[in-house]
């Protein structure tokens, strides 16, 4: 990721297993634990099932039902500069079953990412693994949202969080590429998560100097 001038990052490097730690700058504290690993289930009876790439634009609980691979195919496909899973609306649940989001490794795609430029609330993601993305979870402009029971491997930002959002990851691993978590601005929150073989097992603080 380039990042423009007139910029300053702080850097606060995590350990490779990580519990609790507040981005609410300036405070960080950390301690450790274990990743409780994802589950497969069926889908309750009043959720949505998802099958493939697409956008959610109202509220309730969707359930992804199977496999996604290589950013999806036909119609679904992600382009450059777009999102597989797309989380437009409030008070959203996205329950991965499970099941895997898989990218194809280029720059600029996003498995999930929830918010925009108008604000949203109440979103979780939850027990997906997410591999091969340049961001496997975006979320922008989110207040209250939630990463839980995640699993995300080999993409170029595991968690990436911007524009005000107050975002809690819980038993979230990030491991095998650039940063574990790039926090550009906001909130976020974590417990009981593990970061290792990055490049930079860290949280990022992005702010606008003179």
């Amino acid at each position: 990721m380039t990042v423009p001038s007139r910029r300053v990052l702080s850097v606060v490097l995590l350990g490779t297993i990580l519990v609790t730690a507040t981005l609410a700058m300036p405070v960080v504290s950390t301690t450790a634990a274990k990743f409780a690993g994802l589950e497969s289930h069926s889908k309750p009876a009043n959720a949505t099932a998802v099958d493939g790439c697409r956008a959610i634009t109202e509220p309730g609980t969707y359930v992804l039902t199977k496999d996604i691979k290589n950013g999806d195919s036909g119609e679904n496909f992600t382009f450059i500069s777009e999102a597989c899973l797309r989380i437009q609306s409030s008070d959203v649940t996205l329950d991965g079953g499970g099941h895997t989001v898989d990218g194809f490794g280029v720059s600029d795609t996003t498995a999930i990412r929830a918010g925009g430029d108008e604000q949203v609330t109440n979103v979780t993601v939850e027990n997906v693994r997410v591999k091969e993305w340049n961001r496997a979870v975006y979320f922008a402009n989110v207040d209250g949202g939630v990463v839980r029971n995640a699993d995300v491997t080999g993409n170029s930002f595991g968690v990436f969080v911007d524009g005000n959002s107050n975002v809690t990851l819980e038993n979230v691993t990030s491991r095998r590429y650039f940063v574990g978590v790039y926090a550009a601005d906001g909130n976020v929150s974590i417990r009981e998560s593990s970061f290792s073989g990055n490049e930079t097992n860290a949280i990022v603080r992005e702010s606008v100097g003179d």
